[in-house]
């Protein structure tokens, strides 16, 4: 397989490893490959790692030519105290790069696992480093490199998945890096992201008269934002709202929500969709959240027949 920069380079559709794309046959580690005054959205790849590590220091091993190794460097302008948020995020993007690729969408274990059937498929590892993230990712491709671990088992071409992972990723980090809690003064805006949001989706927004009182039921909740693009509302061990404007859909926003939500809510959570928004129930089910039950509608505003989902950490984690 060949991650040299003249494969790579035309695949990418977006910014990261664009500008500054860096390989090595074999390094000691990409996480080191990377100088100190490497810019924002550099890409180091690896073909071989000799001293790879995960999580805690613990080796990672890969098979030389048989696993895509790339770290990225990153530099948000959240503070460091966030920094440590940004895995869950890039662990559901990289899930949903792979199922993009191959139909196989990977259980993700917390804090950086990627599992297929129970076993250990990718990691992932971010670093802060002199101002700046360092995130590395381990994917096996080609086999396993050890028993009990999975593998896409040369599937999938590595440098198609490295495209479709550093897409994913860039756009679930700025999704990320624009997330903030919601206050009092972002009523106004809730309330005009909630509206383009339904109108999209066919539904109707609250009356003017009523327009307050929803402003104030979603913000008595723990409340977030992603610019001007979505929000989520988080109540006791239930997702009250989630809504991203329908041009900022498909674009990692509503990743970085459901990731958050997962951090916040550790032990698990409740939600309702209409029964009716297929493009919505296949988005949670995609995020590991499982059908509980339908129902007729009777116990929402709208009358119209919903489904309750659940989302449940995965069992050991």
């Amino acid at each position: 397989m060949s991650l040299h920069a003249e494969r790579v380079l035309p695949l990418l559709r977006g910014s990261f490893g664009r500008d500054s794309y860096l390989y090595a046959e074999s390094c000691p580690s990409t996480q080191r490959l990377a100088p100190a005054g490497a810019p924002h959205g550099t890409v180091a790849v690896a073909a071989h790692q000799t001293e790879g590590r995960g999580r805690l220091g613990r080796i990672w091993v890969d098979e030389p030519g048989r696993s895509l190794l790339f770290s990225v460097v990153l530099r948000p302008a959240r503070s460091v105290q966030d920094w440590p948020t940004l895995t869950g995020v890039v662990g559901e993007a990289a899930a949903a790069a792979i199922e993009a690729l191959t139909a196989l969408r990977p259980e993700i274990k917390p804090p950086n696992d990627l599992l297929l059937g129970g076993r250990k498929l990718a990691g992932i590892l971010a670093e802060a480093q002199e101002g700046r993230i360092v995130l590395g990712v381990g994917v096996n491709c080609g086999s396993a490199p050890y028993a009990g671990a999975a593998s896409l088992g040369g599937e999938v071409d590595p440098a198609e998945l490295l495209a479709e992972l550093l897409l994913r990723i860039e756009r679930a980090f700025v999704a990320w890096d624009e997330t903030r809690p919601g206050t009092a003064a972002d009523a106004d805006l809730v309330l005009e992201i909630f509206a383009a949001a339904r109108a999209g989706q066919g539904l109707p927004s609250p009356p003017p008269e009523h327009a307050r009182e929803f402003c104030d039921r979603v913000l008595g909740n723990e409340t977030w934002l992603v610019g001007d693009r979505a929000f989520m509302a988080l109540g006791d061990g239930v997702l009250e709202y989630l809504y991203v404007r329908p041009e900022a859909q498909g674009r990692g926003v509503g990743t970085a929500l459901i990731a958050l939500a997962k951090q916040r809510r550790p032990d698990g959570f409740r939600l309702y969709v209409f029964q009716h928004l297929e493009a919505s129930r296949r988005f949670y089910e995609r995020h590991g959240c499982r059908l509980v039950e339908l129902g007729d509608g009777s116990g929402n505003m709208e009358r119209l027949p919903d489904a309750l989902y659940e989302w449940r950490p995965p069992t050991g984690s």
